[in-house]
């Protein structure tokens, strides 16, 4: 039986200098406001009975929402930036009405660890979660 292969895995972190991060924390606000904006406009079109508007669709709305006087500050960020969040949110719509991506993902570190040394190597692996935040995981035997 061929011995499963793991590989390292390494854990980067960005710093900055104190103007981009607040620059970069504004950013990733207008993110959250335009998902936010853009899910209860989706929201409110359902409770109507109207249709679902798509990734075009959505896109004129941030092109309304940008020159809006009240959301001015989401000028701020190249416009790309919060496209490429209309289309995640299109994304996870179509995969919601194509019925995929239920369940657990067989790709996660879970399931790799749960397959290669439970099952395969009859080993149990454990994770716990350290204050950092990272998770780690250990074989017991």
């Amino acid at each position: 039986m061929e011995q499963p292969t793991i590989r390292q895995g390494f854990v980067f972190r960005l710093r900055t200098r104190a103007k981009h991060e607040a620059s970069l924390r504004r950013w990733d606000g207008c993110c959250r406001k335009v998902w936010n904006l853009a899910l209860a406009e989706q929201q409110s079109r359902y409770a109507r009975g109207e249709k679902y508007v798509g990734f075009a669709g959505m896109c004129k709305w941030l092109t309304a929402w940008r020159n809006d006087p009240e959301l001015a500050y989401l000028k701020e960020p190249p416009v790309h930036v919060l496209q490429s969040i209309l289309s995640r949110l299109d994304d996870a719509y179509q995969d919601f009405f194509n019925k995929r991506g239920t369940g657990w993902q067989s790709h996660t570190v879970r399931g790799t660890f749960a397959g290669a040394f439970k099952k395969k190597l009859g080993l149990a692996p454990t994770s716990e979660k350290a204050k950092g935040g990272d998770r780690v995981y250990r074989r017991e035997g």
